[in-house]
């Protein structure tokens, strides 16, 4: 069976066997027979040995490719490229594999008419080399399950290849005169600063014993075309140096636990990359300034107006224990409630209330299917009561840039979406830390691994329902006006997403009102540098002992395509506004009323909480049943990039300007970001504005590009990586906006209520209190297959 997703058992295992009772009426009788949870039955329950035979015997429509498709599309791929099959190209690299998406109004026809299911395909985005030796991105749809046949598909909006460049610098050509240089002037002339300021450094040397460093590469390596010419490209690399550990028994060094904290920027280096005749050291960044020449750095160091520079030293550490900060290991001293380490744990009293089916979910009246994408979690055909509210929601990019006191960091721009294919860096979720203990866990296929052949990404996805502690509506009982409450829980759908120091945990939300939450969470090492005290302020603070970090953002997109009430939509925006009046005495009365817009044409804006308003997409032709249009409204958190308008990288990653944008759906306009968009800063393949061409957008299928995010400014709690809890976030909440009559979690079970003239003695008990008096139930864990094996 060719499966994408792989059932890696589940957290709530060994339940004792003993069902609920079910009444007449169908409902579950809430006292436990003998104190003891129910056992699901086999196709709720994923620890299940029998489970596989509840699933579907083939992919869902949705689902990503498994690992068998993947490299079959890739072997045969290959192996026309052998026979000359789109000679004169000739295959040089992968960009991706994928499950092709085929037309939405094609998946429509099927999903909501009589038309056959689209049949499966894969998308192949590669890298050929052309005849006169230049680099261009091709895209191919493949058949599957058993390739046989091929054939172009433009890259995007309706362009048939794009011109690449590759992006680093792995030969020896470029990396081996770099490093020698700075080895040579390490050792060398700078040998004396290098020595005063890391405290008795060793030199540069692999088999160093005490106090040892070796060289690190800064960031990515920035590439300046020259604007509008993508036929001129070229390259500068930094350089720097970080601590690492003596080796063992006079073997090499090793790296220290949180080594993205022992890097170590008093002194970078800057190369030309592609200078004519090889790679040329161009400057010297010496306590945050740049000097041309090593005679130049040397004068200043020299220099006694530059005295105070002699007393900013930082330790270099022989043992694990002395970098204790930077890692995971207990503290010294006493450690919080030693005699109840266990905090409050979660657990479904009748066996979980979601069924997975391969990559489909369902829950309280939700389905949805999950996918993988080299962007991050695709999530598709979303349907709440029956109803389609989206047709995809998918993570487009993850852009970071920084700003810092040495060349590396200011000129950091990360793309961790395209450029670092985050979709595939899914690492394996750990029970009760990253998910709740009831958790189910999915393995996914992640084209990243040995051989360019992928992997399976153990426990890549937890799914579980949460019970947040705050009622979904609730008021008082009342003297003649009665009261009552709905229990809140949801059922969250989460991946945790590590790219080198920094981890990105998405999650979806469902909640019973009909709403749902995106989010991405972060969390992670810093990216270290040293602490030098007359420019360091101005990008952060001081995070321990002569360290620093870099300010830097985190800016997310998402695509989210909606389908309210079918596919004929509209945007209303609510503002705001006051309203002034005389009142009956003659006085000048402010109050406040609404003016409400319908959009007329593409648009990207930014949200202003000086200009209070409601963003809503609605139905251009249904209605709920008192006339008014139904909608969804867009709860976004504002975030403003400061990049100016006339920056000339801006372009490359032209979303970040606005909050939300709104285009007319286009199969062609798939994406926010491409690969190429990293490579040229200034001429980028796909400039996002370019979707933004006054197409009406009144009556039509419309698709929002939402940008989410924050800015971190580094601070000492960051240490050893940031914390969840410091609003280091960014997303979005979805919420009905007269799209029902009246709420919709009022059909739950453990609704309450009452009239308000019941005296108290016979006021009603909320179900999970009838439970609880009735002798509740009480789960059993038994181990849970992983592989973090620490204390087992």
């Amino acid at each position: 069976m060719k499966t994408a997703w792989i059932l890696a058992g589940v957290a709530f295992l060994g339940l004792h066997q003993a069902h609920a009772q079910v009444e007449e009426n169908g409902s579950a009788d809430l006292t436990a027979t003998n104190g003891a949870c129910a056992a699901p039955d086999p196709c709720s329950a994923l620890d299940h040995p029998d489970r596989v035979d509840c699933m579907s015997p083939e992919p869902n429509l949705f689902e990503s490719l498994s690992m068998e498709e993947w490299n079959a599309v890739r072997t045969y791929l290959l192996e026309e490229n052998d026979a000359g099959a789109w000679a004169p190209l000739n295959f040089s690299s992968w960009i991706s594999i994928e499950r092709y998406d085929y037309p939405k109004a094609e998946v429509l026809a099927y999903l909501d008419g009589d038309a056959p299911a689209p049949p499966r395909a894969a998308r192949a985005d590669m890298v050929v080399e052309k005849e006169d030796g230049s680099l261009a991105r091709i895209a191919l749809k493949v058949d599957l399950p058993e390739p046989s046949t091929w054939e172009r598909i433009p890259v995007i909006q309706g362009k048939e290849e794009l011109f690449h460049q590759e992006l680093g610098v792995t030969s020896e050509e470029h990396t081996t005169p770099m490093m020698d240089m700075v080895t040579e002037l390490v050792n060398g002339d700078l040998y004396p600063i290098i020595s005063h300021v890391y405290e008795g450094a060793s030199p540069l040397d692999p088999n160093c014993t005490t106090k040892c460093m070796s060289i690190r590469q800064v960031g990515p390596h920035q590439v300046v075309p020259e604007i509008g010419d993508r036929s001129q490209f070229d390259l500068y690399t930094t350089y720097g140096l970080m601590r690492v550990l003596p080796g063992i028994d006079g073997g090499e060094t090793r790296s220290f636990q949180g080594n993205h904290l022992h890097r170590l920027s008093h002194i970078t280096f800057d190369f030309h990359t592609f200078a004519e005749g090889g790679p040329e050291l161009v400057g010297i960044n010496l306590m945050g300034t740049m000097y041309p020449t090593v005679e130049e750095a040397l004068a200043a160091w020299d220099d006694p107006a530059n005295e105070a520079w002699k007393s900013w030293t930082i330790p270099l550490f022989d043992t694990q224990e002395e970098a204790l900060y930077a890692t995971f290991q207990p503290r010294p001293g006493p450690s919080r409630s030693p005699d109840k380490p266990l905090a409050a744990i979660s657990f479904d009293p009748y066996g979980a209330r979601y069924q997975i089916d391969r990559n489909k979910v369902n829950w309280m009246g939700w389905e949805l299917e999950l996918a993988e994408g080299k962007r991050g979690p695709k999530i598709y055909n979303i349907m709440f009561k029956g109803e389609r509210i989206a047709y995809e929601i998918s993570h487009q990019e993850a852009f970071a840039g920084y700003g810092g006191h040495d060349s590396g960091l200011h000129h950091t721009q990360y793309y961790d979406g395209v450029t670092y294919s985050q979709g595939y860096r899914g690492s394996e979720m750990v029970p009760g830390i990253d998910c709740s203990l009831n958790a189910a866990y999915i393995d996914a296929f992640q084209a990243l691994g040995g051989d360019g052949e992928g992997r399976i990404g153990r426990r890549a996805w937890c799914v579980f329902e949460y019970d947040t502690a705050l009622p979904l509506v609730i008021h008082d009982f009342t003297a003649g006006g009665g009261g009552g409450g709905v229990r809140n829980t949801a059922l969250v759908m989460r991946t945790k997403l590590t790219i080198g120091n920094y981890d990105y945990i998405q999650q979806l939300q469902l909640n019973l009102d009909g709403s749902m939450d995106v989010n991405a969470i972060l969390s992670g090492y810093m990216q270290g540098s040293s602490y030098v005290p007359t420019v360091s302020q101005a990008f952060g603070n001081q995070v321990h002992e002569g360290m620093a970090s870099a300010l830097h953002d985190h800016t997310m997109n998402w695509k989210v395509d909606l389908d309210i009430g079918g596919t004929s939509n509209q945007i209303e925006m609510d503002y705001v506004v006051p309203w002034r009046f005389e009142d009956q005495a003659g006085r000048l009365w402010t109050t406040k009323r609404l003016n409400k817009m319908i959009a007329e044409t593409e648009f990207g804006m930014n949200m202003n909480p000086a200009t209070p308003m409601k963003f809503v997409v609605q139905s251009t032709e249904e209605t709920n049943s008192w006339g008014t249009p139904r909608g969804y409204a867009l709860h976004a958190t504002p975030h403003h990039q400061v990049y100016p308008e006339d920056d000339p990288a801006l372009a490359s990653f032209a979303w970040t300007k606005y909050n939300v944008a709104v285009t007319k759906h286009s199969d062609q306009e798939w994406t926010s970001s491409m690969e190429q968009d990293d490579i040229f800063p200034g001429a980028p393949a796909l400039d996002f504005d370019t979707y933004l061409d006054e197409e009406g957008i009144v009556g039509e299928d419309l698709v929002l590009w939402i940008t989410s995010g924050t800015y971190h400014i580094p601070h000492s709690e960051d240490v050893p990586v940031t914390p969840t809890t410091h609003g280091n976030r960014a997303g979005f909440t979805l919420i009905p906006f007269n799209y029902f009559d009246e709420n919709a979690a009022m059909d739950v079970s453990d609704l309450f209520g009452a009239d308000g003239n019941v005296p108290d003695e016979e006021k009603p008990l909320p179900k999970i209190m009838e439970w609880a008096n009735g002798g509740g139930c009480v789960p059993s864990f038994d181990n849970i297959p992983s592989t973090f094996a620490a204390n087992a």
